[in-house]
């Protein structure tokens, strides 16, 4: 009995995560235009945008090659089995198995075919997106992993649901607040936020992420769209709930679940509002700044480890 219940626990977490991406995108738009004294979308909006992108035909430049037309899938494909590797609404034996660690690397893939796309369609644009993709991508992993390496002491792996679970005496730790700084200021430059990218700009000397979607059209447009608003919200869950782990189901009873879900809700919102305001109070930096301001959330996570170490 404790296969299925695992499944069906992992499968719960995954549609809640994907079923939460694009209310969670438009609550970051809803805050930003607040701020700005503007209405702004409604918070349903990213749903009938996607519903329209998936209904269309996709064309295809005369240059691309099927890794052009594979990308998207192998993107959404990673989002979704990344939202699968660490515990979401249960830290028991039969929440969902794996490692964070594991999750960073299955993103990786999906950035590395969305690279692959961009340089694919023999676009001007899209190739400058993907170099710059890939060498943020550098600069982002070695801070993402110090920060999860922070929380990893005493533990199987980082995501483990026991010691989680008996994680809440430390909260408010000093080591846990610099990690989890430095893991904010990681998913900034993962999902393509200010200051590091704009994803509200079409100018293409200064995009990053949305210039290697710019030849995409249709159902390919939605998924990769899709694809990403996937990843921001597992990478804002694995801030939420292995940083913070406050409310997290010790066991997988009906109730613990829904406690975990309702906790999970309130982190995702309260870092979703986080987001926006820093966008509305922090400018872009210009790309040649980009590595000091990742330098500096290195930095912080090393910090956090030795502060760590220490105790």
């Amino acid at each position: 009995m404790m296969l299925p219940i695992r499944v069906a626990l992992t499968l719960a977490q995954v549609a809640v995560l994907a079923g939460l991406a694009p209310l969670l995108d438009n609550l970051i738009k809803t805050v930003k235009a607040r701020l700005q004294r503007r209405h702004g979308p409604p918070l349903l909006q990213g749903y009938r945008d996607l519903g329209k992108l998936l209904i269309k035909e996709s064309i295809h430049a005369r240059p691309t090659s099927a890794i052009f037309r594979l990308a998207p899938a192998v993107s959404l494909t990673t989002s979704l089995a990344a939202a699968a590797t660490f515990p979401v609404l249960a830290s028991s034996a039969l929440a969902a198995p794996g490692d964070v660690l594991t999750a960073l690397y299955v993103l990786a893939l999906g950035r590395f075919f969305t690279a692959l796309a961009g340089l694919d369609a023999a676009s001007a644009f899209g190739g400058l997106g993907s170099s710059r993709d890939v060498s943020l991508a550098a600069l982002v992993e070695p801070v993402a992993v110090v920060a999860i390496l922070v929380l990893a002491a005493g533990m199987v792996t980082p995501s483990d649901g026991a010691a989680l679970a008996g994680a809440e005496a430390d909260l408010l730790a000093p080591w846990r607040l610099l990690a989890a700084i430095a893991f904010f200021m990681v998913i900034l430059a993962e999902c393509a936020r200010v200051p590091i990218d704009n994803p509200a700009t079409h100018l293409e000397l200064t995009m990053i992420h949305e210039a290697m979607l710019l030849e995409y059209s249709g159902r390919e447009l939605g998924c990769a769209i899709l694809a990403a608003r996937i990843k921001q919200t597992v990478l804002l869950a694995m801030l939420a709930t292995i940083f913070f782990p406050l409310g997290l189901g010790g066991a997988a009873t009906a109730t613990g679940v829904a406690l975990a879900l309702l906790a999970l809700l309130g982190k995702l919102a309260a870092l979703a509002i986080l987001i926006g305001v820093v966008e509305s109070v922090v400018a872009k930096l210009r790309l040649f700044r980009v590595p000091d301001f990742l330098g500096g959330a290195f930095g912080i996570a090393l910090l956090a480890y030795i502060a760590r170490e220490a105790l």
